[in-house]
Order: C-alpha cells, then sequence, then structure tokens
C-alpha cells in the first residue's frame, strides 16, 4: 500500500462482519462474499456479527479517486472507504488479505487494532492474458481465475479466444466455427495437439456463458477484453471456412508454428463480411470499450501464391506481406470504430503502415 501507519495487535479475526451505508456498497460487500467464496471456501471470511464476525463498516469517498481506498482501524472495528465500488471491494481485500495472514501466519503478521492504510492503483491497466484456443478452461475455471485476478487488484481480462488449434466462442451466424473447431481429435479438422489425445478433446463457450463470465468480472471491477486473432493464426477458422481462401492460391507457406497457410486473406471479400457479422455478435456479448484482433507473427511469405493477392498488391503500388495486413487491419479497425471500439493488437500491426493510432493501442510482447 502507498501508506501504512498502523499500530497495536489483536488476535486475528476469524471472519468479518461487513456492514455498508447504502446499496451500492451492499452491492460491493456481496461481491466480495462471492469472492472469497471463489477462493476460500469454507473460511466463513464474510460471516454475521452473531458468529464473531468483525464489525467492518463500508462508505464511499469520490475525493479518494478511482479504484482508491483507505482502511481506519480501532479496536472494536474497521471502516472502509472506497472512491468507487472497485475501491471499495479492494479495500475489503486488502483487510482480508490482513486477516487471513494474521491467522494463517501469526509469527509473521499481526492484526492492528489502531490506524490506516491508504492506498490507491500506479497503474491504470492490470491486466492479464489467458489462451482458451490451444488450452480450453472449462467456464468454472475461468470464473475461479478471474476471482485470482480480483484478489491481486488485476482489473482487465485479456480473453485470447481463437487461434490455430481451436475457436471458443459461440456465433449464432457461423455455427461451423464451434461445430467443426472447437475440438481437436483423431478423424476430426484438428488433429491432436499440445498433449490433447485421439478422444475429441476442447470445447467452446455459448454466449450464456460468456455473459455469466463477464457479469461476473463485472461484479469483481475486471474489463473482459476479447481477442480473436486476425489475419493470422486463422488455421481453425479457415477449416471450418474454407471459403474464405483464395481458390486460385498454389503453393504453401507456413507459420512459425508450423501451420499451412494459415492466415486469411486481405483481398478476399467475403473475409471481411464474415469477420463483420463475428466482430457485430462478440461486440454485443463484450461491452468493453476495447477489442483485441491479434495481427501477430503473419509469415512474409504470405499470400505469395495468390492471384487475388497479388491483385491488391498491385492495385496499393506495394510488395510483401505486411502492406496488405496493414490494409486489412485499416478496415478491421473501421469495422470497430463504427461500434465505439478501441482496436487492440500486437505489436507487429505497426508493420507496413499498420492500423492508425487514433482509437487503438498496442501490445509489446517482443520489446518489452
Amino acid at each position: 500500500p502507498r501508506e501504512v501507519a498502523v499500530s497495536g495487535r489483536r488476535t486475528a479475526p476469524s471472519g468479518f462482519a461487513i456492514v455498508a451505508e447504502d446499496g451500492a456498497g451492499d452491492v460491493v460487500a456481496d461481491n466480495f462474499a462471492a469472492l472469497t467464496q471463489f477462493l476460500f471456501p469454507g473460511e466463513g471470511i464474510v460471516r454475521d456479527d452473531e458468529e464473531g464476525g468483525y464489525p467492518v463498516d463500508c462508505r464511499f469517498d469520490e475525493s479518494l479517486g478511482e479504484e482508491a481506498y483507505a482502511i481506519a482501524f480501532s479496536a472494536d472495528g474497521a471502516d472502509v472507504t472506497g472512491g468507487s465500488e472497485a475501491g471499495l471491494l479492494y479495500g475489503l481485500v486488502t483487510l482480508a488479505q490482513i486477516g487471513r495472514g494474521a491467522r494463517l501466519h501469526p509469527e509473521r503478521f499481526s492484526f492492528p487494532t489502531a490506524g490506516r492504510i491508504e492506498d490507491r492503483p500506479r497503474m491504470r491497466w492490470r491486466g492479464c492474458h489467458l489462451d482458451v484456443a490451444r488450452r480450453f478452461y472449462s467456464s468454472e475455471e475461468v470464473k475461479q481465475f478471474l476471482a485470482i485476478l480480483a484478489w491481486n487488484k488485476l482489473n482487465v481480462f485479456h480473453w485470447h479466444l481463437s487461434d490455430d488449434e481451436a475457436w471458443r466462442v459461440e456465433i449464432d451466424a457461423v455455427p461451423a466455427l464451434t461445430g467443426t473447431v472447437a475440438w481437436r481429435g483423431h478423424a476430426a479438422p484438428i488433429p491432436p495437439l499440445l498433449g490433447s489425445g485421439p478422444e475429441p478433446e476442447g470445447g467452446f463457450y455459448t454466449k450464456d456463458a460468456v455473459r455469466d463470465i463477464v457479469d461476473l468480472a463485472q461484479d469483481f471491477g475486471i474489463d473482459v477484453v476479447p481477442e480473436i486473432d486476425v489475419p493470422g493464426h486463422c488455421h481453425a477458422l479457415l477449416r471450418a471456412l474454407p471459403a474464405l481462401a483464395d481458390p486460385d492460391e498454389t503453393g504453401e507457406y507456413r507459420s512459425i508454428q508450423q501451420f499451412p497457410n494459415n492466415c486469411l486473406n486481405p483481398a478476399v471479400e467475403p473475409v471481411y463480411e464474415t469477420l463483420e457479422t463475428i466482430v457485430g455478435e462478440l461486440c454485443d456479448l463484450f461491452p468493453s470499450r476495447y477489442f483485441h484482433v491479434g495481427a501477430d507473427e503473419v509469415p512474409a511469405e504470405a499470400w505469395q501464391g495468390s492471384p487475388l493477392a497479388a491483385r491488391l498488391r498491385a492495385e496499393l503500388g506495394v510488395e510483401g506481406a505486411s502492406p496488405l495486413q496493414a490494409h486489412f487491419l485499416t478496415r478491421i479497425q473501421a469495422m470497430l470504430r463504427a461500434r465505439g471500439r478501441i482496436t487492440g493488437a500486437w505489436e507487429e500491426a505497426a508493420q507496413g503502415g499498420g492500423i492508425g493510432a487514433t482509437d487503438a493501442y498496442l501490445v509489446g510482447w517482443h520489446t518489452v
């Protein structure tokens, strides 16, 4: 925490009896109770005062700032003040961390009886990325992951929903995506990979499951940023929708992971029509301002055997794959901008002209 000035020592509370001053505080208290139940079931971190709960009064003070909180200790209880719902949740998390530490490790930690703690985040974006394309995680596992993020005061969940190995989210207008390439195994369009066996392995998230996860994330102060990786890393998508390839393309290029011809072709117009549909459905599912489109690891040899790509390069007066990817990303960014979204991408999206700097952000992974 930014400021700690506490004193005294008492037996660690068995749990906390939380009282909020208004309805919004009650919501935060309920969300905090759900968070502790996800992470520490059976510990009774939140309990009534009749069951020995340590009294905790909650309130809001906007002057503290967004996501900031303060905890004031006394001999008889504590006051937790938050600058927002997220700040109040973080204050309760800190109080519970102090309580668990003092209860489980009394030789190292103590629970104070006086003083004050104040804290606010140093970084606005505190995120974690989860790839569910290579390794599928059930909805319950994702929810548990969200609880871990909230306990550590992270506020962005970057959800990597597609890659060469699978497509993981239901799209009503394109049922072939989850119908054919959400699963790997013998005789499936995607063979066993990354340790999966011959039996069908994988899964996908229904729209109802996604809504449930997004709702829980919002309860925990977490923004869910979806990612579908385009134009590269699209082996699974192209296996499900082979009509999106140039039918006259010859030869073969391979990604760094050795997937053949795994990139959506910027010169094939149905690619944009399909992505318009997919983006539209995903924007309806995810309220975040941010939408990540991947754009990493497109091979330099991509689309060299495509007559349609050759024609587009001639029209644009360019050579190689990077300018074609930039042309592609410009159109995808326009789709997202029209829906009020900020386009996110991996750092390769800056190559060949890249996406426009307005309404965009890049995530470094080579250069950080």
